[in-house]
C-alpha cells in the first residue's frame, strides 16, 4: 500500500514537471540577433483635410518595404514586397532584439531605394525621394515603429504609414473689376521628400522651385512636399496673412490699362490650416475656393505695380509701324466705344465695350488679324485680350513690311467663331520705304488714313529729280491733333 502511495505521488510529480518544460518550450525568449518569423499588419492614416478626415480605403499597397534597425541603429533586416496586404497580417522574418526599429516604406520606385538596406537608421531619416508626384495613390508612404522581438510567431500592433507629401486644391473666381490675369503660379515649393517626418528646417531660397499653372483651368491639383514655416498667432484674418518667410504660397498676378499706366496686381496665397499656420504638413490636404478681387486695396495679400506706359497711341483708325522698331505700339480699344456708344453708332451697347460705368454688354474681348497683304508674319501682339474699354491692344513689328488688318471681337461668351463679324477694325501700316503721298483724310464722326501709294520708278535723266521731303504721319480728330509720329524721309 505503501508503494502504491509513492507511486502515485511520484506519477503526479512527473506530469507536473513534463507540464512546466513544455510551456517554457512554447514561451521561451528567443536569443537576440538570431531569425525569427513574426506577424506584420498595416494601415493607412486618414488624410486630415482641413479639420476633416478622409479615410483611404486601399486594400493593399505596392513596392513594400520593411528595413529593421537594432539599438545601435545598425540596418539588420530588409524585407521586400511588390504587394503588401493592409489591414491584414502577413508572416516576414525579422531579427529578434529589445527595442528594434521597424521602418516600411511603400509605394516609391525602386531605383530610390534599392541601397537603403546598406544604411543607417539615423542616414535613412535623412534620406531624400527626389522624382515627381502626380497622384494621390502614388504618393510614397512611412510608417515607424518601435518593438521588442522576442517569440516565435509573434504578432506585432499595426504600423500607420502617412503620405510623405501634402494635396493643394483650389479653384479661382475671377471678380476683379478690369483686371486680366496674366499668370498662376504654386511658389516656393520646398524640392525634397524626406522619409522623416517634420524634423528638416528649410532656409535655403536654392532648395526652392515653382510650378506654373495653365490660365483658365475649372480646378487646379498639386501634390508638393512637406515645408514647416510655423505660425503666427497675431494675424486676425486671411486677408492679413502675410509673412517673408519661405513659406508655400499660390500666386495670381493680373494686369489692367488705368490713366495711362499698366497697373500689376499681385495675389499672394500662402497655403496652410488656418489664417495663422504658414505650415505645409505631410499627410494633409488643402482645399481653396479663391474669390478673388485684385482691386480689393484691403487685403495684404495683394500687391499692385503702377507702370507708366510708353509707345501708347491716341485713338486713331490707322497707324504706321518702323519694321524695325523694338518697341511695342499699345492701341487703345476705347474707339469702339467712339462709334458704337454715340448717335451714329445707334447707342448699342451689345457692341460697347464695358469700362465700369457704362452699359456695355461686352465684358471680355479678344484681337485678331483679320487680313494682311504679305505671306510673311507682318505683326505680334503683346497684349491680344482683355476685359474692359480701358485697355489696350499691344502690337510689335517682325522687321516685315506690309500692311495688316486687325480687329476686335466680342468674347464675353467664350472664343468667338472664325466668321465673326468685329466691333472695330484697324489699319497697320508697317513701312521704311520711299513713299510720295502721304495725307490724313478728316470725315466729321471718325479718321481715316488715306495712303496713297506709289512704286518707285527707275530714274530717268529727262524728268526732274524729285525732291526730298520728311515723312510725318498726323492724326486730327475734329481739329483736335492728338498723335504725330515723325517716320524719315523720302
Amino acid at each position: 500500500m505503501k508503494n502504491l502511495i509513492w507511486l502515485s505521488a511520484y506519477l503526479i510529480i512527473s506530469a507536473i514537471f513534463s507540464s512546466c518544460s513544455k510551456d517554457d518550450e512554447n514561451t521561451s525568449i528567443i536569443p537576440e540577433g538570431e531569425k525569427t518569423n513574426v506577424n506584420v499588419s498595416l494601415n493607412i492614416a486618414p488624410i486630415n483635410a482641413m479639420g476633416t478626415n478622409i479615410n483611404d480605403n486601399r486594400t493593399s499597397i505596392e513596392n513594400f518595404w520593411l528595413l529593421e534597425f537594432d539599438q545601435q541603429g545598425k540596418n539588420v533586416a530588409v524585407i521586400k514586397e511588390l504587394r503588401f496586404s493592409i489591414n491584414s497580417p502577413e508572416t516576414v522574418e525579422l531579427v529578434a532584439g529589445v527595442n528594434m526599429k521597424l521602418i516600411v516604406i511603400a509605394n516609391v520606385d525602386k531605383s530610390i531605394v534599392f541601397q537603403l538596406g546598406k544604411q543607417t537608421y539615423e542616414a535613412l531619416k535623412n534620406t531624400i525621394y527626389t522624382l515627381p508626384v502626380n497622384s494621390s495613390n502614388a504618393i510614397p508612404l512611412v510608417g515607424e515603429q518601435v518593438v521588442s522581438i522576442t517569440k516565435e510567431n509573434q504578432t506585432l500592433d499595426a504600423i500607420t504609414l502617412e503620405r510623405i507629401a501634402a494635396e493643394v486644391k483650389f479653384t479661382i473666381n475671377n471678380t476683379s473689376s478690369d483686371f486680366q490675369l496674366t499668370s498662376i503660379a504654386l511658389k516656393n515649393i520646398y524640392k525634397m521628400y524626406y522619409f522623416s517626418k517634420g524634423t528638416i528646417s528649410q532656409s535655403n531660397i536654392a532648395d526652392y522651385s515653382e510650378t506654373p499653372c495653365t490660365i483658365g483651368e475649372e480646378n487646379y491639383t498639386h501634390y508638393i512636399a512637406e515645408n514647416l514655416m510655423g505660425t503666427n498667432s497675431s494675424i486676425p484674418t486671411d486677408k492679413d496673412k502675410v509673412t517673408d518667410k519661405l513659406a508655400t504660397f499660390i500666386e495670381i498676378v493680373g494686369e489692367r490699362m488705368s490713366e495711362g499706366n499698366k497697373e500689376i496686381a499681385t495675389f499672394k496665397m500662402f497655403i496652410g490650416e488656418n489664417e495663422k499656420d504658414f505650415n505645409v504638413t505631410r499627410n494633409n490636404a488643402y482645399n481653396y475656393n479663391i474669390n478673388l478681387n485684385l482691386a480689393d486695396a484691403s487685403d495684404k495679400r495683394i500687391t499692385i505695380e503702377k507702370i507708366p506706359l510708353e509707345g501708347i497711341a491716341a485713338e486713331a483708325n490707322c497707324y504706321i509701324l518702323n519694321p524695325n522698331s523694338e518697341h511695342e505700339l499699345l492701341v487703345p480699344v476705347k474707339r469702339v466705344n467712339a462709334f458704337w456708344g454715340t448717335e451714329e453708332g445707334g447707342f448699342k451697347t451689345d457692341h460697347m465695350l464695358n469700362d465700369g460705368n457704362n452699359q456695355g454688354k461686352v465684358t471680355k474681348w479678344i484681337a485678331r488679324i483679320i487680313t494682311k497683304d504679305s505671306s510673311k508674319e507682318l505683326l505680334k501682339f503683346t497684349t491680344q485680350q482683355g476685359s474692359s474699354a480701358n485697355d489696350y491692344i499691344g502690337i510689335k513689328p517682325t522687321g516685315n513690311e506690309g500692311n495688316v488688318l486687325i480687329g476686335i471681337y466680342d468674347a464675353t461668351a467664350g472664343e468667338p467663331a472664325q466668321d465673326a463679324k468685329p466691333l472695330w477694325s484697324w489699319h497697320i501700316w508697317i513701312t521704311a520705304v520711299s513713299y510720295t503721298h502721304l495725307r490724313a483724310h478728316e470725315t466729321r464722326h471718325d479718321l481715316v488714313c488715306r495712303l496713297l501709294l506709289e512704286k518707285k520708278k527707275k530714274k530717268n535723266p529727262k524728268k526732274k529729280k524729285k525732291k526730298t521731303y520728311n515723312l510725318h504721319l498726323s492724326v486730327y480728330l475734329r481739329k483736335s491733333k492728338i498723335y504725330q509720329d515723325s517716320f524719315g524721309s523720302i
